[in-house]
């Protein structure tokens, strides 16, 4: 479930490199576990990537057992490095996780073989986790990921950060700009001609409020209190009058509280459709008149978004609604849809108004924009080229 580096290394082969993912056999984002009885099994993917696999404890959420599984990961690459470079003399490693920890076995491991040694970085953590998950900055956990993130940003040779802002942020604590490159999540452009039809009780659900005349808006991505859908119901409920209907799609710890606060608000214009295949996203998108996605209004944001499902969005060609207050805005930018500030409902409500408002070519205009801009500066050939190009 983890694609970018996946996905990354499918376009560095290509362009003739070799390349090795070591990756961890338990994570929660994957939907089902990886076991070998071997410690660091090599797998090929799709018989092109390798991975290596390194055996790590069981966990299935966010707490203790998953951060032994992290501390087991990190200390074999360290104090076991050989059973992983007995085949493989990296020229440039990289530290590609949401934690900062991996950046230690990474830099030793480019200093014995003299390569360079990259952090990329996806969340700002620990300040992620101190902005939106409530630690505190006493808290040890934060402590240990704070002494990580300062040993990144002083002696990696590059940092790739996802958000365009984070430079400021970064060069708090020691990072110079000259070491400093921005990329962006991607898109693989060909899984929109490889889409599978979504399951038939979904589409009939849907299709039977397209016949009754609703304007059908959706949202697709985790159900969880980061994505602001809250707020997204409130603003529902203050056009119940209009003939619009929502329908998420996605699973997420947040799921039974936003059912709770539509039920208690009385917004029955709106259906969870539940968890469905990564491939299936695009034909649900294609089906709805427009989509939605939101933020917090957190400051962390003031160094850039980097949302996935954004660009899956963009890339269905409808217009969005984006609900942000952050460092930037791909929908504003390309021209994609209407923005309008965060945890603003009023604003929010407005928006769906003034979508549904919309002569029908004037969204198809707004969609098309999007998709554009995916396609110019997102597909993950031109990231892959951009990685390299930083690098050197």
């Amino acid at each position: 479930m983890e694609f970018r580096p996946w996905l990354l290394a499918q376009e560095w082969q290509s362009q003739g490199h070799k390349t090795r993912v070591v990756a961890s056999t338990i994570s929660h984002l994957r939907h089902k576990e990886i076991f070998f009885e071997d410690d660091f099994h090599i797998q090929k993917l799709d018989d092109k990537i390798e991975y290596q696999w390194v055996k790590t404890p069981h966990y299935k959420v966010n707490g203790v057992k998953r951060f032994v599984n992290i501390l087991v990961f990190v200390f074999k690459i360290l104090f076991k490095f050989k059973k992983l470079t007995r085949d493989f003399k990296p020229d440039v490693v990289i530290a590609s996780s949401t934690y900062p920890l991996d950046v230690i076995p990474a830099f030793f491991i480019a200093k014995i073989y003299r390569a360079k040694v990259i952090h990329e970085v996806h969340d700002l953590w620990p300040l992620t986790l101190k902005e939106l998950g409530g630690f505190k900055s006493y808290h040890p956990l934060i402590i240990l990921f704070q002494i990580a993130e300062d040993f990144s940003y002083r002696f990696c040779d590059r940092v790739v950060s996802m958000l365009p802002g984070a430079w400021k942020y970064m060069n708090q604590h020691g990072l110079t700009k000259d070491r400093f490159v921005a990329i962006p999540n991607g898109v693989r452009i060909q899984e929109w001609d490889d889409s599978k039809p979504l399951d038939n009780e979904k589409l009939n659900i849907i299709r039977s409020k397209k016949s009754e005349g609703y304007f059908l808006l959706g949202y697709a991505g985790s159900i969880g209190i980061a994505n602001a859908l809250d707020f997204f119901i409130d603003s529902i409920g203050q056009i119940r009058e209009k003939k619009v209907f929502v329908f998420i799609v996605g699973h997420g710890p947040h799921e039974s509280e936003l059912k709770k606060r539509a039920e208690i608000l009385k917004v029955k214009n709106i259906q969870f459709l539940g968890a469905i295949g990564k491939n299936q996203i695009p034909e649900f998108l294609k089906e709805m008149d427009a989509l939605y996605i939101g933020w917090q209004k957190k400051s962390i944001y003031m160094y850039g978004t980097n949302p996935n499902k954004l660009l899956d969005y963009m890339m269905s060609a409808k217009p969005i609604i984006h609900s942000v207050t952050a460092a930037n805005d791909w929908v504003a930018e390309a021209g994609a849809g209407i923005s309008v500030p965060a945890e603003d409902t009023t604003a929010i409500a407005n928006a769906i108004i003034e979508m549904m408002a919309l002569p029908e070519e004037k969204r198809i205009q707004m969609g098309k924009m999007g998709r554009k801009f995916v396609e110019d500066n997102h597909s993950y050939p031109i990231l892959a080229k951009k990685f390299l190009t930083g690098l050197f």
